[in-house]
């Protein structure tokens, strides 16, 4: 089983790389799929039972919240069943 971090261990555990990625992805989410709020999920990072997803906060940085799964994007492939991006 994987050990339970904070929300802030996976942040700061994060590469450049992959933090850049996730936040354009956020940004054209937001922009051009004009979803308010866009949230992409993670899994459950702190071991309390709820997805995490990232995000951006009011400021525009990086962030994870605890949320609910329908309440993330997803990706079709039309197999009929939708896949977390």
């Amino acid at each position: 089983m994987a050990e339970n971090k904070t929300k802030e261990q996976v942040l700061a555990e994060l590469s450049d790389e992959d933090r850049a990625q996730l936040h354009a992805a956020l940004k054209t989410w937001n922009k051009d799929g004009g979803v308010e709020q866009p949230l992409i999920p993670f899994g459950d990072a702190d071991g309390d039972g709820i997805i995490d997803a990232w995000t951006l906060d009011e400021a525009g940085e990086l962030a994870l919240i605890s949320t609910g799964l329908k309440d993330t994007v997803f990706e079709a492939d039309g197999s009929g069943e939708e896949q977390a991006v």
